[in-house]
């Protein structure tokens, strides 16, 4: 064979590779995939994701560590950059960008503030709001008005057979279908691509035992204060004794535990009815 052959074999074995995708986000055996994504958090399914920012708001510990790592990831500067600054036309859209920031509702330090409860839902859902520009260099463009930091509960997703988002896939309310393209949607944490994982997963579910654990310690702890840290008053009269004396030494007895000290008739003794380990 010679080299013309050679080469000729060699090309026709080449094939152009698939563009498409081939492999596919999940298996969808019940025919459900139109019914949108679901969030695969097990506690979420529970107890809804609502529970996350009732731990935060309940737990003390909780709330300040949430706080800590958002601000600590805000405290480092940031700056719009061209993606090539030898570009003028690169560098006259930063600072466009740049203007966009500055004249729209809202600081961006606001916005990030509050796209990073992300790292409690696990997920995100903003809105970008338009404006024309009416003053400045780049009056009559189109700007930013304001970036809207949506509930994150409110939101669900429907996405094809390769767990991508349709153009129309951000679902508010079950019923509501809106523009993916006018939202920023960030997952955090995402186990990997599939339709599921645009639902991220949250810092807080791995911290829901010691929540609930502490929840319920707390609450016996304040039923034993409540028991034994001021306990019942037993009062003993002796056999006989009238129903009008029987009443009067009852609110003896209850004004015992307000005041510091108490005189108690002939006859009438008190105690405190406590738990005592047998000895």
């Amino acid at each position: 064979m010679g080299l013309k052959e050679i080469y000729e074999t060699a090309v026709n074995r080449l094939k152009k590779p698939d563009m498409g995708e081939l492999s596919h986000s999940t298996n969808d055996i019940w025919g459900m995939r139109s019914l949108g994504a679901y969030n695969p958090d097990d506690l979420v399914g529970k107890k809804g994701l609502g529970i996350y920012k009732k731990m935060q708001l309940r737990d003390g510990q909780v709330k300040a560590v949430f706080m800590l790592k958002k601000h600590a990831r805000l405290s480092t500067p940031w700056e719009v950059r061209a993606q090539d600054e030898d570009d003028p036309e690169a560098v006259k859209q930063k600072e466009f960008i740049e203007e966009c920031f500055k004249e729209m509702n809202g600081s961006m330090n606001s916005f990030l503030l509050k796209i990073w409860n992300v790292m409690r839902d696990g997920y995100a859902v903003a809105e970008l709001n338009y404006k024309v520009l009416d003053t400045g260099e780049y009056k009559g463009k189109i700007g930013i008005d304001n970036i809207k930091v949506r509930n994150a509960e409110d939101f669900s997703f429907i996405c094809d057979e390769y767990g991508n988002i349709q153009e129309n896939g951000l679902v508010e309310g079950g019923e509501n279908n809106l523009p993916v393209n006018k939202f920023i949607i960030v997952s955090y944490n995402p186990s990997d691509d599939n339709s599921e994982s645009i639902y991220g997963e949250s810092d807080f579910r791995a911290a829901y035992r010691y929540y609930f654990s502490n929840d319920v310690i707390q609450r016996f702890w304040n039923i034993y204060l409540e028991k034994f840290g001021q306990p019942t008053i037993v009062g003993r009269y002796p056999n006989g004794t009238k129903k009008e004396k029987q009443d009067t030494y009852l609110d003896i007895l209850k004004n015992i535990q307000a005041d510091t000290a108490v005189v108690l008739p002939e006859g009438l003794t008190a105690e405190y009815l406590e738990a005592k380990p047998e000895r």
